[in-house]
């Protein structure tokens, strides 16, 4: 059975690979245009960019508007740094694990007890 280092936070899912929200806050899987996190959000202006930080009578940005910025802002800038620290995508493999991991349903599972038995294939993010 595979199992998965970080459940989604909208369909509940065992995932390694994903979107992370602020440093961990929240977690969602990737794929099929961004569902999850789209659901999740929805209309909300729940996320910021630098430039909106900066302007006090912004309200923020939908989940829409701020993966359009990530379009708009030059790698290693200080305004992709402060665009990580809101939400960023990432992948998770050994290292990353904490207390529980997931199957491809959501069912939660103690890392411990399964970390070394050969029935339980944990599944690193690069892998599909």
């Amino acid at each position: 059975m595979k199992l998965y280092y970080r459940q989604c936070d909208q369909c509940k899912k065992g995932i390694s690979k994903g979107y992370i929200y602020h440093g961990g806050d929240l977690y969602f899987c990737i794929g099929r245009g961004d569902i999850c996190i789209k659901k999740y959000f929805g209309n909300k202006k729940a996320f910021t960019s630098l430039e909106d930080w900066n302007d006090t009578s912004s309200a923020g940005l939908t989940w829409d508007e701020f993966s359009a910025h990530w379009d708009k802002i030059e790698d290693n800038s200080y305004a992709y740094a402060f665009a990580l620290d809101i939400c960023s995508y990432t992948e998770w493999s050994e290292g990353c694990e904490i207390a529980e991991v997931y199957d491809s349903n959501g069912k939660s599972y103690d890392y411990d007890l399964v970390a070394d038995n050969p029935n339980y294939e944990l599944v690193d993010g690069d892998i599909v």
